[in-house]
């Protein structure tokens, strides 16, 4: 496929070859490798990449691709136009986007299972054509489930950068591990022997958002990601992320989203498999 060719917002590629030239670009770039190890060289430094790793390249910083002693390798490149980043971004976390700017590369693992799952996504963008309907939702799962997985790795990056106070950063700890997104929020706050009352008001100073829209716009995005790359029942999404009506989450994902659970799953499936 021809890969990067950012005449529009978003572009996906597939390579089984090294790129050894040294180039740099005005758009982000993620380096999905699904069969390493290679060596990603980024402003003149070697990084060696394991298969299943995800390696995230910030515009402007040049880097290349390389094997490693003729062994064989597979790589996914995404591309994404900087303002259409800075407008999916600014609406889950502007300042992880600003954070993101002075970070030349960020790299973490993924699972098999999520490996395969994009490679089988990529794979049907080589039988629709790039002006396709299918081809552009597919892009947009790829890129939203990756702009997921590199905030929930790196969420740590905000940490230093923001002025919480200790409080405030046990909170956000908390509500972001989905292991809690089925727990009750004022239990949750009650439970670390914080007042209830002064944390809601603290919560809203610090982070601008009182804690039960911060938690529920991470349940959602959590939700969000596993209707995209799983095959759970939707019930059980809705209860995975405490959302024990049906009816409540629905409502609540298409106000966020402009589009059901359900038409979200059935677009997945219309167009992937």
């Amino acid at each position: 496929m021809n890969i990067l060719n950012l005449d529009r917002k978003i572009r996906v590629g597939y390579q089984f070859h090294e790129f050894p030239i040294s180039h740099a670009h005005t758009f982000w770039e993620f380096c999905v490798v699904t069969k390493g190890p290679i060596i990603h060289k980024i402003n003149g430094k070697d990084e060696t990449i394991e298969s299943n790793t995800v390696v995230f390249v910030s515009p402007n910083n040049t880097h290349s691709t390389h094997q490693i002693d003729n062994l064989p390798l597979n790589y996914i490149c995404v591309g994404i136009d900087n303002n259409f980043l800075y407008n999916q971004l600014k609406e889950l976390d502007v300042e992880f986007y600003n954070i993101l700017k002075e970070t030349p590369i960020i790299k973490f693992s993924i699972d098999e299972e999520y490996s395969e799952f994009l490679l089988k996504y990529v794979f049907k963008l080589t039988e629709l054509t790039d002006d396709s309907p299918q081809y552009h939702n597919i892009l947009n799962v790829v890129y939203m489930s990756l702009i997921l997985e590199l905030y929930k790795t790196h969420k740590s990056l905000l940490s230093p950068k923001r002025k919480y106070s200790k409080e405030i950063l046990k909170l956000i700890d908390i509500l972001d591990n989905p292991q809690n997104f089925t727990l009750n929020l004022k239990d949750l706050i009650l439970k670390i022997n914080f007042s209830y009352t002064h944390t809601l008001n603290l919560f809203k100073k610090e982070v601008g958002v009182y804690p039960h829209e911060y938690f529920t716009n991470k349940k959602l995005a959590h939700a969000k990601k596993l209707l995209m790359t799983s095959n759970i029942k939707i019930t059980e999404i809705a209860e995975m992320t405490g959302f024990y009506s049906y009816p409540h989450f629905y409502s609540v994902y298409k106000k966020r989203y402009n589009v059901s659970p359900l038409e979200q799953r059935k677009t997945i499936i219309e167009n992937v498999y």
